[in-house]
């Protein structure tokens, strides 16, 4: 709608009743059109939403064009914004909400809102992943953050997710992912990768149906006749690789989660039960399966207990005795633990 320079054109003088009637269409003005108004003075990198005007994102229907082009408009800032500005929009957001009583659904709805309009599940995830980090500098966004965690729960419920086997084959964009994400056991070189996927190792991850080509949690299993007696055979890229016919066990020797926004959405135990499935109708000759993972701190944390600490973990009655009898059994049973482990599984 294109409005005239009142100063354009001589106009002439109202009467009371034509400054009714003027009033009268002004009250019937679209929502939508105050809204836009009201996003006029934020639209500009320089300058923040108008928590009033965000109030909509939280209070309008779903189908209300006004607020569902201020979502967009908050969106695609967001996703260009660096992350000093991304805090003071999420800032922006909790104070449009923080007095909306009784609450009900009206956070939900405010994200249901954001994500149909971005169109990007990705989106979501990030918007939790920084939620989590500033949660505790920005004062009432773990509100947002739970209600945020609770739509994503829902959006990536297990039996939504796509099992994927990852080999040497696959798309190069998606290897370089692998590389980027490995938690446990870092890949150094092409030729790292290479051997992690070779025929005798199994790599599958999970992937969302609108988030295709993200893995959002894998993986990586080897082969051999017995158990292994540690990892760093396992990851050698200078490994023969080895036929399947004498594989007894299935070792799964690393597993990561790639999505900080997705943290506490369990994906790990179903994970593995798919894998063990699929190994199982792969190579029926498999007996057992097992983990080789890695436990942060234990050593330090054994060796700082006390005797009736270790007599509470230990069955050997003898062994009982003897701990509570000494002041540094920590320290001697961690001592004992890496006497036994030289060159022993």
């Amino acid at each position: 709608m294109n409005i005239a320079d009142p100063k354009s054109a001589a106009r002439p003088a109202e009467s009371s009743g034509d400054r009714s009637l003027a009033l009268a269409d002004a009250s019937q003005a679209p929502r939508a059109g105050g809204l836009l108004a009201r996003l006029g003075r934020w639209l500009e990198r320089d300058h923040l939403p108008d928590p009033d005007a965000l109030r909509a994102l939280y209070e309008a229907s779903l189908t209300d064009g006004g607020a569902n082009q201020l979502a967009r408009q908050w969106a695609e800032r967001y996703r260009a914004a660096d992350a000093d500005e991304r805090r003071s929009l999420l800032a922006c957001l909790v104070r449009a909400g923080v007095d909306i009583e009784p609450r009900g659904d009206r956070g939900a709805r405010l994200f249901r809102r954001l994500y149909a309009q971005s169109d990007r599940l990705e989106l979501m995830v990030e918007l939790r992943a920084d939620m989590l980090r500033w949660r505790n500098q920005v004062a009432g966004l773990s509100v947002l953050e739970q209600e945020l965690a609770a739509l994503l729960s829902n959006w990536f419920d297990v039996g939504m997710l796509e099992l994927r086997h990852i080999n040497w084959d696959s798309p190069a964009s998606l290897l370089e992912k692998l590389i980027r994400y490995e938690a446990v056991h870092e890949i150094r070189s092409w030729d790292d990768m290479r051997r992690r996927v070779a025929a005798d190792r199994r790599c599958y991850a999970f992937f969302h149906p609108r988030m295709s080509d993200v893995p959002l949690i894998f993986v990586e299993v080897a082969f051999d006749g017995q158990m292994a007696a540690g990892v760093q055979a396992l990851i050698d890229p200078a490994r023969p690789v080895d036929g399947l016919g004498k594989a007894r066990w299935a070792i799964f020797y690393s597993i990561s989660n790639t999505q900080r926004g997705l943290r506490g959405i369990s994906f790990g135990n179903f994970l593995l039960k798919r894998v063990i499935e699929e190994l199982l109708d792969e190579l029926p000759q498999l007996k057992s399966f097992a983990t080789l993972s890695p436990i942060p701190g234990f050593a330090d944390w054994l060796g700082r207990q006390s005797g009736e600490d270790i007599q509470a973990l230990l069955k050997d009655k003898a062994e009982r005795l003897a701990a509570a009898e000494d002041a540094a059994a920590g320290a001697h049973w961690l001592e004992r633990l890496r006497t036994a482990a030289q060159g022993e599984a």
